[in-house]
């Protein structure tokens, strides 16, 4: 029986018992693990990720209806300047040479000097239909401020998500 009472002592000192056999009064390390720290920043991280793409997602969604809504009222202005452009590019130099030997042959004034004046006056008309055209598409950019708007706010919440995260 010696051999018997040695040996339940002995499994009672590995295990932090008293020789007693009574658990309850000293801590069982092995029961009492501390638990996993990153499980817990495993499902922050998973959370936060989650939400970054459902805000990332309804971002897309809001910039596509705020992008329909910009090209429906800047239909006028990008036309204005592509047939501004056009113009410009295509009748320029013909105009400038026609009107200026007609400004030559009828006030009999010096080639360089009249078309001078076509050009200026081509340049002017042409800056005029630019200006013009700017101006309609400054008023359809509003529509975009929204989602501009909405995308910074999202920002600033991820920003403060992650910075409280980060302070816990």
């Amino acid at each position: 029986m010696d051999s018997k009472t040695s040996h339940t002592g002995r499994v009672n000192r590995v295990g932090g018992g008293s020789g007693a056999g009574n658990s309850s009064e000293a801590p069982d390390v092995t029961s009492e693990r501390p638990p996993n720290a990153y499980a817990k920043m495993r499902r922050n991280a998973a959370s936060l990720l989650t939400d970054a793409v459902r805000l990332l997602d309804l971002q897309l969604q809001l910039l596509a209806v705020d992008a329909r809504a910009f090209l429906q009222k800047a239909k006028l202005g990008l036309c204005g300047i592509a047939i501004s452009a056009a113009i410009t590019l295509s009748a320029t130099t013909l105009l400038m040479f026609s009107l200026g030997t007609i400004l030559q042959t009828q006030w009999g004034i010096s080639q360089e000097l009249s078309y001078a004046s076509v050009a200026g006056t081509g340049l002017a008309i042409a800056g005029l239909g630019f200006v013009i055209s700017l101006r309609s598409l400054k008023r359809a950019e509003e529509k975009l401020q929204r989602s501009y708007g909405e995308f910074q706010n999202n920002l600033d919440w991820l920003r403060s998500a992650i910075s409280q995260d980060e302070e816990s």
